[in-house]
């Protein structure tokens, strides 16, 4: 998760044969002379899916969720899905907006959603409480669905801040409706927060997976915080990691064996 504008398309086209199912309209970062010059020109998979109908500037009829669903039944499909390693989903918070158009059309049942209906005479729509949970269910259903195909799964998605009644921080969390902001990342073994230090030339990107209090990050893996990350930076540490557990765990089990040994007397 990060603010918009971070890099989290940047980083997500690093990773290996990438196939992004964009919601943002960001995948043209991979076209950058920064990122050409730094990791050449990639092959990357992807489709942008948006509504195609609008009135009064609101959504009159939803497409962008069936799109998406059909492209990825096309790209699992055999003789497809050897074609790439990972799936993109960019972002999971535009992803709700295309979900939302779906549930205020598709789940009202016979009858389209009031919500939809109001939006439709005046251009304004104020969500009702069963929009929230069809919204909300499709976002999360749409996420299971990729993260259970067997590939590498990145889901870029924007942060928001928590605050108290005393408009202190105390928490960023992932940009979704409601629970799904604790449902969604529970999926996930890691959770990672990118932010940037400088301007310039001495801009860095920090990728950070240490829960420090406020961010609502974590990494079975343990990554710790890598600047600059990019996939081989991330597969990088978490050799390192690994290396450094199994030097540990031999340790232990010598020290254990040791501690069996009877004690000798003279």
């Amino acid at each position: 998760m990060a603010l918009p504008g971070i890099g989290k398309t940047w980083l997500l086209c690093t990773f290996p044969r990438p196939n992004i199912l964009d919601f943002d309209g960001k995948v043209g970062v991979a076209r950058n002379p920064s990122f050409v010059a730094k990791y050449g020109i990639r092959s990357i998979e992807y489709q942008t899916f948006s509504e195609k109908t609008r009135l009064h500037g609101y959504i009159a009829s939803h497409n962008a969720y069936d799109d998406a669903c059909r492209y990825f039944d096309l790209w699992m499909a055999p003789g497809k899905r050897d074609q790439f390693d990972t799936w993109g989903l960019d972002s999971g918070t535009f992803l709700t907006e295309a979900s939302r158009a779906k549930a205020l059309i598709v789940l009202g049942g016979a009858k389209r959603s009031g919500t939809h209906d109001s939006a439709m005479r005046t251009g304004m729509a104020v969500m009702q409480q069963q929009d929230w949970g069809g919204e909300r269910s499709l976002t999360e259903q749409f996420i299971r669905m990729v993260k259970d195909s067997g590939k590498n799964v990145v889901v870029n998605v924007h942060q928001k801040e928590i605050l108290n009644d005393s408009g202190m921080r105390v928490a960023v969390k992932p940009l979704f409706t409601g629970a799904s902001a604790d449902v969604i990342p529970s999926m996930f073994k890691d959770v990672w927060h990118l932010t940037v230090q400088g301007a310039g030339s001495t801009l860095k990107r920090i990728l950070n997976a240490e829960y420090d209090g406020i961010h609502i990050v974590r990494s079975e893996l343990g990554i710790g915080v890598i600047e600059n990350p990019d996939y081989d930076s991330i597969i990088q540490r978490i050799r390192e990691r690994s290396t450094l557990a199994t030097q540990q765990a031999i340790t232990a089990v010598g020290a254990s064996q040791d501690a069996l040994v009877p004690a000798k007397t003279a």
